[in-house]
């Protein structure tokens, strides 16, 4: 890639330089060795002008091909009518080549260079020799020798640069990839170490609790006749306490790792949190999901599943909806997840962009969700048109995965 970039800035250095070297040296041989008329030092004068206005100042005039065309012909005009003037200005077509190499592309650089070539030909013939069948033939063969030449040279310019810029492309593909999977690893690490801790909460500190409430229950009970009210009271708010922190403990172990998860993939997990919400909350649900989800890492399917649960759990609060969908859509590089309702709808130019008392915390909630994976949240809505969440987390390709191309 080094060698790369510095062969592209040597190339910039060529095209933006070179061109007026050339001019300048003719010039300069021009007017030392005594040879220059008004007409040539116009037609230099104006070449140097319309090499100005054309290509160097308007640098967005590069990207237009036929603004491009235009200027090379001029060019190959103005070296015409000098190379007919004295037949030695045919080195300029040198500056026709670096401009045909610049701004025309393959395969009418070929034409343009060939007919560069006939020009710098007559200048190594110095000029056309026309008298009888030997001096033409020797002038063809200039000619076809400097045609076949540059055209050859531009094949080959043309090939090392598709190959350099294949080359190129490769090497970014690989680094994206590698940079997805470096990600997904982290993710998966991410994802085991929440599953450790939820299930070193479970096994300690829940069942613990468990077991000191049970302990405080059956105290209460063995010394209600003997403990005075003071000391019950003291056991009560013990119990009460054990009882809120096991409710924290739970509350942990469910945050750390999604219920609906739990031995399942994701798109059974999408189809029953979905269909148990609509039995829930009166809503009728559709669902447009593949068969199985395989190759989605633990850290996205459990960030989609929350992403689920609040886009769900919004429409029961707000939407006053009749009918909730939820489509997943497999792309080369990215899983989309759209959930749809046909409810009241709302203008999301109002959600705050931080919590506040005007709320907006479950749209912050996924939003922050799919940033840590890498992924994004597009809401959809209008006042009375319903609303549509949809939750986009880039994947590592998968041979197993229900791939789609977007249209």
């Amino acid at each position: 890639m080094t060698h790369v970039r510095s062969a592209d800035r040597i190339g910039r250095i060529i095209v933006a330089a070179g061109p007026y070297v050339i001019v300048a040296i003719v010039t300069g041989f021009t007017f030392t060795g005594g040879s220059g008329t008004g007409a040539i030092y116009g037609l230099l004068g104006a070449m140097t002008i319309w090499m100005l206005g054309l290509f160097t100042l308007p640098r967005a005039l590069r990207s237009r091909p036929g603004a491009m065309a235009v200027f090379v012909a001029g060019f190959f005009a103005f070296v015409c009518a000098l190379t007919a003037l004295a037949p030695w200005y045919g080195v300029l077509a040198l500056a026709g080549y670096i401009f045909s190499f610049a701004v025309i592309a393959w395969p009418w650089r070929l034409i343009s260079v060939s007919a560069f070539a006939v020009l710098a030909a007559i200048a190594q013939a110095n000029g056309l020799h026309i008298q009888d069948a030997s001096h033409i033939a020797v002038t063809v063969a200039i000619m076809l020798l400097n045609v076949g030449a540059m055209c050859f040279l531009t094949w080959v310019y043309h090939s090392m640069r598709t190959l350099a810029e294949e080359r190129r492309a490769a090497l970014e593909e690989n680094e994206r990839l590698r940079e997805q999977l470096v990600a997904r690893a982290r993710a998966e690490a991410r994802a085991d170490e929440r599953q450790r801790l939820a299930r070193e909460i479970h096994d300690t500190v829940a069942q613990g609790l468990v077991g000191v409430i049970t302990q405080l229950d059956a105290i209460d009970t063995s010394a209600g006749g003997t403990a005075s009210q003071d000391d019950l009271h003291h056991l009560d708010q013990a119990a009460a306490i054990a009882r809120e922190s096991l409710r924290e403990a739970r509350r942990a172990v469910a945050e750390l790792s999604p219920a609906a998860l739990d031995g399942t993939d994701l798109t059974t997990a999408i189809r029953r949190t979905t269909e148990q919400w609509g039995l829930r909350a009166g809503v009728s649900t559709r669902l447009s999901l593949p068969d199985a989800a395989a190759g989605v890492g633990p850290d996205v399917a459990s960030t989609l599943l929350r992403v689920l649960q609040e886009a769900l759990a919004n429409i029961a609060r707000h939407a006053d909806a009749t009918l909730a969908s939820v489509t997943l859509t497999w792309f080369a590089d990215a899983l989309v997840m759209d959930i749809a309702d046909d409810g009241t709808g709302y203008d999301p130019v109002n959600v705050p962009a931080r919590p506040s008392t005007a709320g907006g915390y479950g749209v912050i909630a996924m939003r922050d969700r799919m940033a840590r994976v890498g992924g994004t949240i597009d809401i959809e809505s209008e006042p009375g048109g319903g609303t549509v969440v949809s939750a986009r987390a880039p994947l590592t390709p998968s041979p197993n995965s229900p791939r789609k191309d977007p249209a």
